[in-house]
């Protein structure tokens, strides 16, 4: 993981790290600016998960990435993201339980 962190996503294309580039490749996650309170957004788009097309190392070392990427966006005091998950598309395949308050 530390290779990763330190050396960047090129690196795993350079290591041919398929799982991983598959994972970014997918644009499962993205980063898209910060919010109100000046935290970066992380956008997961949840319809592009299939837990059986990928191994879970491969999952860990992306949410890593992820994770120390939005990480160098954190400015000042701020030291939290804002996480939304996008559930366009979203069917049966992802079990989920949605509660409508209105």
């Amino acid at each position: 993981m530390e290779d990763l962190v330190a050396k960047g996503e090129l690196h795993s294309v350079d290591t041919n790290d398929e799982g991983f580039m598959t994972q970014l490749r997918l644009g499962k996650s993205y980063l898209h600016g910060v919010d109100a309170h000046e935290r970066p957004i992380c956008v997961i788009r949840t319809r592009l998960h299939h837990s059986s097309d990928q191994r879970p190392e491969a999952l860990e070392r992306f949410t890593v990435w992820e994770m120390e990427t939005a990480r160098l966006l954190l400015t000042g005091n701020i030291d939290t993201a804002c996480v939304v998950f996008d559930l366009t598309g979203f069917t049966v395949h992802h079990p989920v339980t949605v509660t409508d308050n209105s």
